[in-house]
């Protein structure tokens, strides 16, 4: 039973639903809370509260009619709170009974029931033979009829068509004159459409029939009608809504006073707009994006008034982290793409600024960074389709500028990873991976991994790239001018011996190993590379290379740490026996037979030292897979770094070997480009930056721990940067049933499990599907 603090929703019945469970015809309505069903033999039992009294419904399961079944189902689903599996279990199985005549063909006769429908669509529940819920749904539209909010809500986001879907916001506005969320649906469509001044007509409609204290907090519709005001050239109007309190997507930042220095710029009145936005900058207390916009709008003042000495110290200010990148990724809810674009190119391009060039360099990696954006995202389901004249333009033009950006920012993480992501757009996957590669030279902190992912990765590679890829390491970073401390730190080395592993690039993973390891000192005293999953690999890449000496100690590393085993001795012992040493050769083989008598390499290796005594033993018995590649060539190690190549790819994940894995076996990983893995098999992939993203990402920093809905719901709404008008609770049922949707069927269900927090609340969990 939930607490008092989370009390069920009651269920109101109209009189026709009460009569159907024989509830005395007295009201019109009835508020209904379940509190418990019991389901025994033939009968079941709902114990609730109606209208405050305690009151036992008994029904025969045989003779249960359609709405029963599903006020039944509704019971199970609020019960549960819609994310109970067994409840939703038991709900579809009332559900199906309710709709027993739709499944499997036509409708014998038209449909008289919503809930249903509703609850199937509420619970992403599946019904064999159902065909597609929207369009069950869309058919009570016709219905002179007012349905429930929520019916309207799931419905619109269930329904793909565009024109069905503006008709179910058109009519739930109607029905909810007040709802700011179907208002702002049609004024979305309206504004997509271009149609700007029935999009303002609209909105003044609808804040007549508001109260004046609900509009103050329908954000997102005085955003949008501050925009019309601002695209009609109703400056007067547009800053008379801007004269109270406007918060973005965090609610608790104003924007009240921005907004109002911009209507105020294009009337013209550039001082009014400076002091008003100066004033923001100084005094705004807030982590959101309101200083970054506004220091966006303060540059746009600075230089209508050539204020140059302005105009460097914005420059300076922005650290090009994503918080402060935020206000060029347009539309940020006012601010116009195109807008952003010519002013920077004005301020990088004109000779009437006498800025000094590295202010005009930064300025140039900005704007470069804002042509990035608008170009098409290659993870979406038309890539890889080529790029249109007028976006080769752009592209080319955009990696002009980060070049010119890099000539005074050489070590700076953010142009070096948009460099590389251009690249990547040029399929240049080579040239991509080597400024990847200086861009992870030149990580100072980790949060700047996290204002720009870079997209290439070893799989995009050539073969010949590979194969001098410990080199291009060592040049990448001599090019930085830093030490491979933070690329020993932060699991980059890890995570590319594993890539070089699984290529058997033996040569490579040695070469990497003997660049790093004098440099072992400075990574972070804990010694992590002793506390790695990797020296096993690497211990087997030096063999391979004949790097006898430092095997054997790499492989004594590994005992260290993680113990003896059979396959780690087995090859110790042929390396002693390369080197002479038969003696100590049969010792540890002796030994590794006795640990496991099951381990067949082991054993004939025991047996062959034992009976044949050679001196030389077979390479082929070394534990692992089979050598394809040449071994390591020494002088290329040794030879002076050519900073004319460089690369490196890394896609940054988290994996069950690695240290920051809790200590729960992981069988799942998530990379940072959006991957999804099982056992190293890829699953799905959710493009950056979308709120399936986000929502599989928090859970994989929490994983195996229960998330709330609330904690998922408005983290998704930080990182996205959308003030979302749904509930928590509708929100992340959409993306858990997104995510689900695009996995294979065997683990679909298995990986996101619904769950309570220790507080009770409704919540959601990662966990290994095996």
């Amino acid at each position: 039973m939930p607490g008092p603090e989370h009390p069920i929703e009651p269920i109101t019945l109209s009189l026709a639903r009460a009569r159907d469970l024989g509830i005395a015809k007295k009201k019109e309505s009835y508020e209904l809370i379940p509190e418990k069903i019991e389901e025994r033999g033939k009968q079941i039992k709902i114990t609730a509260h109606i209208d405050g009294r305690e009151t036992t419904l008994t029904f025969a399961k045989d003779k249960l009619t359609e709405r029963q079944c599903s006020l039944i189902a509704l019971c199970y689903v609020r019960i549960g709170r819609g994310y109970d599996e067994s409840a939703n279990k038991n709900a579809k199985e009332y559900l199906t009974k309710a709709i027993k005549e739709e499944i499997g063909a036509r409708p014998k006769r038209e449909p008289q029931d919503w809930l249903p429908y509703f609850l199937i669509a509420a619970c992403d529940l599946e019904i064999e033979g159902l065909g597609n819920v929207a369009i069950k749904m869309y058919h009570f539209l016709k219905q002179p009829e007012q349905l429930s909010h929520d019916f309207y809500v799931h419905l619109y986001e269930k329904e793909s068509n565009p024109l069905r879907k503006l008709n179910v916001a058109k009519i739930a506005s109607e029905y909810y004159p007040h709802s700011t969320y179907f208002i702002a649906l049609v004024a979305e469509h309206l504004a997509s459409e271009g149609k700007q001044i029935e999009c303002l007509r609209y909105l003044i409609e609808k804040k007549t029939l508001i109260p004046s204290q609900e509009w103050q907090q329908a954000n997102s519709l005085r955003f949008m009608i501050f925009n019309c005001f601002l695209g009609q050239g109703k400056f007067e109007e547009a800053i008379q809504e801007a004269s109270t309190p406007l918060y973005g997507y965090s609610n608790d930042e104003d924007y009240a006073p921005i907004l109002r220095a911009i209507a105020l710029g294009r009337q013209g009145d550039w001082q009014d707009a400076t002091n008003i936005l100066e004033t923001v900058v100084h005094t705004s207390k807030g982590s959101g994006p309101v200083i970054p916009v506004a220091l966006y709008y303060l540059l746009k003042c600075y230089i209508n008034a050539q204020n140059i000495l302005g105009i460097k110290g914005i420059a300076e200010t922005l650290s090009l982290d994503e918080m402060e990148l935020m206000p060029f990724e347009a539309p940020f809810y006012f601010i116009d793409s195109q807008e952003i674009i010519d002013t920077l190119t004005y301020a990088t391009s004109s000779k009437k600024l006498a800025i000094d060039e590295m202010t005009r360099a930064k300025l140039k990696g900005i704007l470069a960074y804002k042509l990035y954006r608008q170009l098409p995202n290659p993870y979406t389901y038309d890539y890889p389709r080529k790029l249109t004249s007028v976006e080769q333009k752009s592209l080319e033009r955009a990696l002009q500028l980060t070049k010119d950006a890099l000539e005074y920012f050489p070590a700076k993480y953010f142009f070096n990873a948009l460099c590389s992501n251009l690249f990547c757009h040029k399929r240049e996957f080579d040239t991509g991976m080597q400024y990847k590669l200086r861009a992870i030279a030149a990580t100072q902190e980790d949060w700047e991994k996290e204002g720009l992912y870079m997209d290439v990765g070893f799989e995009d590679c050539s073969s010949s790239y590979l194969h001098t890829y410990a080199h291009n390491v060592k040049t990448a970073f001599a090019m930085i001018g830093r030490s491979p401390k933070n690329y020993l730190e932060n699991g980059d080395f890890e995570f590319d011996i594993k890539q070089l592993w699984k290529r058997k690039l033996y040569s490579q993973i040695a070469g990497l190993y003997e660049y790093v390891k004098e440099y072992t000192d400075e990574w972070n005293e804990a010694k992590q590379l002793e506390e790695s999953s990797m020296l096993f690999e690497i211990a087997y890449s030096l063999s391979e290379c004949e790097a006898l000496d430092e095997a054997r100690e790499v492989y004594r590393l590994y005992i260290k740490t993680e113990g003896e085993t059979s396959a780690v001795l087995n090859n110790l012992a042929i390396i002693y026996e390369q080197t002479g040493n038969l003696a100590k050769a049969k010792e540890i083989i002796k030994k590794a037979h006795k640990l496991d008598p099951d381990d067949d390499t082991a054993s004939r290796n025991y047996q062959r030292l034992f009976k044949t005594q050679k001196k030389v033993s077979s390479r082929k018995d070394i534990l692992a897979p089979e050598k394809t590649e040449m071994p390591i060539d020494k002088a290329a190690i040794s030879q002076p770094l050519d900073v004319r190549i460089i690369s490196m790819p890394i896609v940054q994940f988290q994996d069950a070997d690695s240290p920051q894995a809790n200590h729960l076996k992981r069988s799942i990983a998530f990379r940072n480009n959006g991957d999804l893995l099982h056992k190293g098999e890829w699953l799905a992939r959710f493009t950056p930056g979308t709120s399936e993203y986000y929502f599989a990402l928090i859970l994989w920093d929490h994983f195996n721990e229960p998330v709330s809905h609330e904690d998922i719901f408005d983290y998704c709404k930080k990182k996205i940067r959308k003030a979302y008008s749904e509930t928590a609770q509708s929100f992340c049922n959409k993306r858990k049933s997104n995510i689900i949707k695009a996995l294979p069927k065997a683990v679909a269900g298995k990986i996101l499990v619904s769950t309570k927090t220790v507080e009770g609340l409704n919540a959601y969990q990662m966990v290994s599907p095996d």
